[in-house]
């Protein structure tokens, strides 16, 4: 219940969109950066390719500076999505492990309602000792 409350409340960030917001005054985002992160489509995506230091590395091979703050835009949208963005290492521990990548998603990626219910929850677990 937290989860979907939280989740309808980042939706509107991450609906803005990969291609119409400048993360920084006067540096737009980069199509083709965006266009190679999503090259992989379908569940589990973000884990399979893009979403990790080597697609940071290559956001900055295409289109240098701009390649990376689009990157960083892409990441931060995704993180307020419902699959979130995966953890680093994600993409190993899933193909060591055998793990299917429904259970990858969940288990291997993290997005803001995680972030935000651990942060709330330890509000809560500070107010109840202090008390």
């Amino acid at each position: 219940m937290l989860k979907d409350f939280l989740l309808e409340f980042t939706k509107q960030y991450h609906e803005l969109g990969h291609d119409n917001f400048m993360f920084f005054d006067g540096i737009e985002n980069s199509d083709s950066v965006n266009d190679i992160i999503d090259s992989v489509s379908g569940l589990g995506h973000r884990i399979k390719f893009g979403h990790d230091f080597e697609g940071l590395s290559e956001s900055f091979e295409i289109d240098g500076i701009e390649g990376i703050t689009s990157w960083f835009d892409h990441m931060l949208k995704d993180f307020t999505s419902h699959d979130g963005i995966p953890l680093p290492g994600a993409e190993f521990v899933q193909n060591v492990t055998g793990m299917d990548y429904q259970e990858a998603v969940e288990w291997l990626a993290v997005d803001a309602t995680d972030v935000l219910a651990l942060g709330l929850s330890v509000g809560a677990l500070n107010l109840v000792e202090k008390s």
